[in-house]
């Protein structure tokens, strides 16, 4: 008698834990970013959970940088969206597990997450895994032999990944690296001076805004492509870059704590970067440096095909 007890004890343990949660959204603004985003968490999350089951709930940081509302009491998970709401968020000192979204690996890292045999918080990077960028920079730029990568102090963690990516490839990899102290335009010039292809990786000292421009500019000048890793460097003159949207991050946030819920252990898994991604491309620059002009549909389907992923 007491050994079915314990088992029907274990079997209501384990439907508690696979029963979904309570979720808080925590957003900086209603910005169209974090509208598409928690539409399409929401939407993914339902779909997987149930309508009965779902239980979202919504607050954003007010003028101050801090949550407008408490957190409810009975939230057993909270999905932080954005760089500013994810510094709030951490300066709460929750035992609640936090999801963040929609930043960079760099923001994440800032946030000094505590390593333990059971994370109580993870991330959906918003920034691509380099090899996905260089794989696009070969199959546009095929004739591009050295390439060129800007390392700042965040970024700097790419550096074996980087060598590790070039040592199986037939391009040779050039890093500069720029330190905190030290301003970052004269190390971008002798990268551009130096090499024949440049892979623009986040880092908020490297490649701030200002610093962005003047790599784009003087890489054009000299005939170097630059790929980057959001829709707006290839707006702004790269010659191609591989993104992600908010709904795509939405989505694997959505299935990424319908993953965790579902789990025998109370603990998140390793941060992700973006699973599902788009190409686009800025025609006009990939022409005038000689670039393959090949559809983004087709790029795309290149570079999933090289990840084993079904478009």
């Amino acid at each position: 008698m007491r050994q079915l007890c314990c088992l029907l004890l274990l079997l209501c343990v384990h439907q508690v834990q696979a029963e979904p949660g309570r979720i808080l959204v925590i957003t900086s603004s209603d910005a169209d970013l974090y509208t598409r985003f928690s539409d399409s968490f929401e939407l993914q999350y339902k779909s997987l959970a149930g309508k009965s089951g779902a239980h979202i709930n919504s607050i954003r940081l007010n003028e101050n940088g801090q949550l407008s509302g408490p957190v409810p009491a009975d939230t057993t998970i909270i999905v932080s969206v954005g760089a500013k709401t994810a510094h709030a968020v951490k300066a709460l000192i929750l035992t609640t597990p936090v999801l963040y979204a929609l930043i960079p690996e760099s923001t994440y890292q800032s946030l000094t997450p505590v390593t333990t045999s059971c994370a109580r918080q993870s991330a959906i990077f918003i920034d691509q895994p380099v090899a996905r960028q260089a794989q696009l920079a070969q199959a546009i730029f095929p004739q591009a032999k050295t390439y060129g990568v800007l390392l700042g102090p965040t970024s700097g963690r790419h550096r074996d990944a980087l060598e590790a990516l070039a040592a199986k490839s037939d391009w040779r990899l050039i890093i500069k690296e720029v330190t905190a102290d030290a301003e970052p335009e004269w190390r971008t010039r002798e990268l551009v001076d130096e090499t024949d292809l440049i892979i623009a990786i986040s880092d908020p000292h490297a490649l701030n805004r200002n610093n962005a421009k003047w790599l784009l500019y003087s890489a054009y000048q000299r005939h170097n492509p630059v790929i980057g890793f959001s829709r707006a460097y290839a707006k702004a003159g790269a010659a191609a870059s591989v993104f992600s949207t908010p709904e795509q991050i939405g989505e694997q946030a959505a299935e990424f704590i319908s993953r965790y819920e579902k789990s025998d252990r109370n603990c998140m898994t390793a941060p992700e970067y973006p699973v599902d991604f788009k190409v686009i491309v800025n025609s006009d620059i990939t022409h005038s440096l000689g670039g393959r002009e090949k559809d983004e549909s087709v790029l795309l389907k290149s570079l999933m095909g090289n990840e084993q992923v079904k478009p």
